[in-house]
This record gives C-alpha cells, sequence and structure tokens, in this order.
C-alpha cells in the first residue's frame, strides 16, 4: 500500500514513478487513469489552441504589412513621376515665365544715388566729436579718408 517511505527516497525527494503507479493500481484506477487523460488532453487542447491564435495574429500583422508595402510603392512611383515631371526642362522654362522670368532678357539692375549729405546718425557717446570728425574726413579725398578712418578707429 501508499506509505512515507515508498513515495520518498534517501534525499527525501518525490518518487514519482512510485506515486503514479500507486494511484493508478489503486481501486479506482479506471477512474484515476480517466482523469489523467482528461488532464493531459486539455493540455494538448489549450496548447494548440494557443499556437492557432498566434498563428493567426501573425497573419493578420503579415496582411496588414503587405498592405502598407503595396500603398508606399505605389505612393513612391507617385512621387518619382513628381520629382521627374519637376526636373524636365518645359515646366522649369513654364514656371519661370508665370514668374515673370524670360529666357535671354538682361537682368534688371538699379543704382542707388549715393547721398550728397553725409547721413547723420544719432548722438553717440562721442557725442559732437563724431560729427566734427566726419566734417573733416568729408574735406579730404576718399582714400586718404578709408586710411585716417583707420587709424582713429584703433
Amino acid at each position: 500500500m501508499l506509505n512515507r517511505t515508498s513515495l520518498t527516497t534517501p534525499g527525501m525527494r518525490l518518487n514519482w514513478g512510485a506515486l503514479l503507479r500507486s494511484v493508478l493500481g489503486g481501486p479506482n484506477a479506471w477512474l484515476m487513469q480517466l482523469t489523467l487523460i482528461a488532464v493531459v488532453v486539455s493540455l494538448l487542447a489549450c496548447a494548440y489552441l494557443w499556437q492557432s491564435s498566434a498563428l493567426s495574429d501573425i497573419q493578420k500583422d503579415t496582411r496588414q504589412t503587405e498592405r502598407m508595402l503595396t500603398t508606399l510603392e505605389r505612393e513612391n512611383v507617385s512621387l518619382m513621376l513628381q520629382v521627374a515631371k519637376w526636373n524636365a526642362p518645359a515646366y522649369i522654362e513654364e514656371k519661370a515665365r508665370r514668374e515673370g522670368m524670360v529666357p535671354g532678357q538682361t537682368p534688371l539692375a538699379m543704382q542707388v544715388p549715393k547721398p550728397t549729405q553725409p547721413v547723420s546718425r544719432p548722438h553717440s557717446w562721442m557725442g559732437d566729436a563724431t560729427s566734427r570728425w566726419q566734417q573733416l574726413i568729408s574735406s579730404v579725398p576718399r582714400p586718404a579718408a578709408v586710411f585716417q578712418t583707420a587709424i582713429w578707429m584703433r
């Protein structure tokens, strides 16, 4: 019969073989065998359902990724056609004409007249000395005025 010494080994570990023989060899052995089979079948069914659910999720994600890839490929082709259109010489000329540019036309240049009077600046920390210096420089020829200003600014 079943006792403590038959279930354990000297290292106090559970002897599964002895436990299984005692449970399946008892008076209700057919009931225990049926229960064991039901437990094993239930575990296998759960594992199958879990795997099939995971496989279904992977297939759904794969289909979604393929749809997104198809959409991105179409968008890429559309963008490549648009870039090719923008780089075409005819399109560039037409766009330039709409902006008012005409090929072969000389560029418009405007000369700004030089002021006849020295530009008056707001009073600086130097006060009147700056305006006197500008009057003095204005009477000197141009290259010398630049040289004198450079010396004075040191």
